[in-house]
């Protein structure tokens, strides 16, 4: 008995780092070109998923629209000292308290998704108008 209580307690730690790494999610808020927190645009939920997409939801988080939205996004690794992937997203118009879903290809051979950590910036001025 002592014995099968013991395989079962290694066997459930052999999975905890497959469980925490599969689980990794990238939320947060998404930053100015100055680096300052925007507190109305989020990123939700960003994940690199097995088939080879970058998933997840860009959220207008206040009561007001904000058009021609654009926001650069990359990947890098968790010291952000190489970027491994970028992108501009051009989203355009966002209503009040809107969603806006991301589902983008991505390939980096021989990274690890889960030492993997998203980035998402303004990339200029046009994206404060009607803030």
């Amino acid at each position: 008995m002592v014995k099968w209580c013991f395989a079962c307690l290694l066997a459930s730690l052999m999975l905890v780092p497959l469980n925490a790494s599969a689980g990794a999610l990238g939320s947060g808020p998404i930053n100015t070109s100055a680096g300052v927190p925007d507190r109305d645009l989020k990123y939700e939920d960003f994940k690199i998923t097995e088939d080879g997409f970058i998933t997840g939801t860009i959220l207008n988080a206040s009561g007001k629209p904000r058009p021609d939205v654009r926001i650069d996004m990359w990947t890098t690794n968790m010291q952000e000292t190489r970027i491994f992937w970028r992108k501009t997203l051009n989203i355009g118009n966002m209503g009040p308290n809107t969603r806006y879903t991301v589902k983008e290809p991505y390939k980096v051979d021989g990274e690890d998704p889960a030492r993997t950590k998203f980035m998402f910036r303004l990339p200029n001025a046009a994206n404060f108008r009607n803030r």
